[in-house]
């Protein structure tokens, strides 16, 4: 009854919960793969999502390829994106809408 009464209240506090829950030491690699899935124009592939970090925009003015940020296992990305993210397609990812957590 005491996880009840402790759920959060909107879609906004559900999103923060989740958010919240990142293990912080992956909440950089994590916030681009979101970014990635939620400004993409169709579903990516998991393989996709998990090379997007290997380019790293912060180093330089133009965008420099980095393999040793490259995942070994690329499902990684699902496990660090938690419930954020959804098969579509059989194999292909995307953001969670609004309307599917309604």
């Amino acid at each position: 009854m005491q996880q009840l009464e402790n759920l959060p209240e909107g879609l906004d506090e559900i999103y923060n919960h989740i958010l919240r829950a990142i293990d912080r030491k992956y909440h950089v690699d994590t916030m681009t793969f979101l970014q990635w899935l939620a400004f993409s124009k169709r579903p990516m592939k998991i393989a996709e999502v998990a090379e997007a970090i290997t380019v790293d925009y912060d180093l330089k003015d133009v965008p420099v390829f980095n393999p040793t940020k490259r995942y070994a296992d690329p499902w990684d990305v699902l496990r660090r994106c938690s419930s954020l993210v959804i098969e579509s397609e059989g194999q292909y990812y995307q953001l969670i809408s609004l309307f599917s957590l309604c």
